[in-house]
């Protein structure tokens, strides 16, 4: 499953970002990504793939915002990004982990003001290895979530973990075809993630 959870990580967090997230406490926490690298089909033959992926987290243990000491955003900005009122948070690259102790760690223990969202301290789990962790810094902000399930989705329902990788493999394949087509007659719908996911080489 480690393996499986760095696919995700780097999927996620290459060009990714965070942009809602929403609760049904306590059962479910869920947090939404877009300009991710996981192959999910578009919704029309005019559009792009939309590269949104959800990760839904069931049961709770310890959901936390973060927010840097030097950040100059508003206290209620979690809020203000649930409802759609503040740009998304592009993913620090090498800051998105999966049940990373030592990271997690390091994050707590950094310049960053913990806003407690729910349940109790993730100090307590640090070393849990029976429940999954998420933690992660996008600009500005992060969080942590501490939960016993996880669920990831897209629009057409759950993905299952061990999918993963063929999922990634089948968004490079797209990547591929997207720049081969680029300025043709034949040329897929613009797609933010290929735009910013570039080659060395235009003509590659």
């Amino acid at each position: 499953m480690k393996d499986k959870l760095e696919i995700l990580e780097e999927a996620i967090s290459d060009v990714g970002f965070w942009s809602w997230w929403t609760e049904k406490l306590p059962e479910a926490f869920q947090l939404e990504f877009g300009g991710t690298h996981i192959w999910s089909p578009p919704r029309s033959s005019d559009t792009a793939p939309s590269g949104q992926v959800a990760l839904r987290f069931g049961n709770p243990r310890s959901i936390c915002f973060l927010r840097r000491s030097s950040s100059n955003l508003p206290e209620n900005w979690a809020d203000l990004l649930k409802a759609d009122q503040l740009e998304p948070f592009s993913i620090d690259y090498g800051d998105f982990k999966f049940n990373n102790p030592n990271y997690l760690n390091e994050i707590l223990n950094s310049n960053v003001i913990l806003e407690k969202k729910f349940g109790e301290d993730p100090n307590l789990y640090i070393n849990n290895s029976d429940i999954f962790s998420l933690c992660f810094m996008a600009g500005e902000v992060g969080f942590i979530i501490i939960a016993e399930e996880l669920r990831i989705l897209n629009h057409t329902g759950d993905i299952n973990l061990n999918d993963i990788d063929s999922l990634v493999s089948r968004w490079w394949e797209y990547w591929k075809e997207y720049w081969e087509l680029k300025n043709t007659l034949n040329e897929l719908p613009k797609d933010y993630a290929c735009e910013v996911t570039i080659p060395l080489k235009a003509d590659q």
